[in-house]
């Protein structure tokens, strides 16, 4: 089914969560791109003066659209931001990625000549920060996003099978009709399992380079250590109630070697998970301060199987539900 750009029109849905001094650099290029028909804003809690400076921005460009919810998750406030937009299409962007000139046009002519599209833009993470174990974080996230759209230019089919999101769009019918809730609880992957459905829905997905903004990633150690258990527990309530093609592919371990598996296996079960998360930390602020990157490095993706695998295994059991998801509408 084909489409006209002259009866379409794009709404920009961002959640955002103390984010206000950050805002206006993530705003101003979409509201400079005249195909912006729209921009909501969902403010999901938080007390930093967000939402009083938005609506401030919104009496200058009635374009603008803050909307405030009490915190409730950033995928709730997605949710929520494309059931109040009014566009046929909508670009959702998270709130830490920031457009290059032209995102939006770009987006919205991929659905101006074609329906069902799941259209994933290109988000390279900034290099921005200072060294030390943050910006070593920064570049193990980075190596993993690129050999992922190095995986979706290879296999088209790959886009939906393992998409990440913060630079999507689609119509926004069918986002309605595929929902972005999960109908099971998770705290991570929320895309991951979102782009399942999504295929399994019948839409396709398409990845394009040029549609391309920069992604100004960041977490502690703490704040990576949790994602990474999230993303753990995630894979294994998604393999309990999805069927997917190749289930292997998201097993936290699947990419390692075996001595890596093995000995991630067992520094993650239940007696050895605490001396070897010490021993790891105790081993990354070492080799941060004395200047050890590589060693650093090491320390951190053997944490971040560990953390992961983690999560999964403590997910996996009999305690864990076996639910289908609904057949797609």
């Amino acid at each position: 089914m084909t489409g006209s750009s002259e009866q379409d029109s794009i709404s920009v849905v961002i959640p955002t969560y103390n984010r206000r001094s950050t805002l206006a650099a993530i705003i101003e290029p979409l509201r400079a791109d005249p195909a912006t028909g729209e921009l909501v804003v969902v403010v999901d809690g938080g007390d930093d003066g967000s939402m009083e400076m938005l609506l401030a921005w919104s009496r200058d460009d009635p374009r603008l659209r803050p909307i405030y919810q009490d915190n409730a998750g950033s995928n709730a406030a997605r949710e929520r931001g494309v059931r109040e937009a009014t566009g046929s299409v909508v670009l959702m962007l998270d709130d830490d990625v920031e457009a290059d000139p032209g995102l939006v046009s770009g987006h919205l002519r991929y659905h101006a000549a074609r329906h069902g599209l799941v259209v994933v833009g290109y988000m390279p993470v900034s290099r921005t920060y200072r060294p030390g174990t943050e910006a070593t974080i920064a570049a193990i996230y980075s190596d993993s996003y690129e050999e992922t759209c190095r995986s979706y230019e290879k296999d088209s089919t790959a886009i939906l099978k393992r998409l990440w999101s913060g630079n999507v769009s689609m119509r926004r019918d069918d986002v309605l009709r595929v929902g972005l809730a999960a109908p099971f609880e998770i705290r991570y992957h929320v895309d991951l399992e979102f782009g399942l459905r999504c295929a399994r829905a019948g839409l396709v997905g398409l990845f394009d380079r040029s549609l391309s903004a920069t992604h100004h990633y960041a977490r502690t150690l703490d704040q990576f250590s949790r994602d990474n258990w999230r993303g753990g527990v995630a894979y294994a309530k998604i393999l309990s109630t999805i069927e997917v093609t190749n289930p292997a592919s998201l097993h936290p371990l699947s990419a390692f070697s075996l001595p890596r598996r093995t000995l991630s296996a067992a520094g993650s079960a239940r007696l050895t998970r605490r001396g070897s998360k010490w021993l790891l930390r105790k081993l990354i602020r070492l080799f941060g301060r004395s200047g050890a990157a590589y060693l650093e490095r090491q320390c951190v993706y053997w944490l971040t199987s560990l953390e992961e695998y983690g999560g999964y295994r403590q997910s996996r059991g009999p305690r864990l539900r076996k639910l289908r998801a609904p057949a797609p509408s």
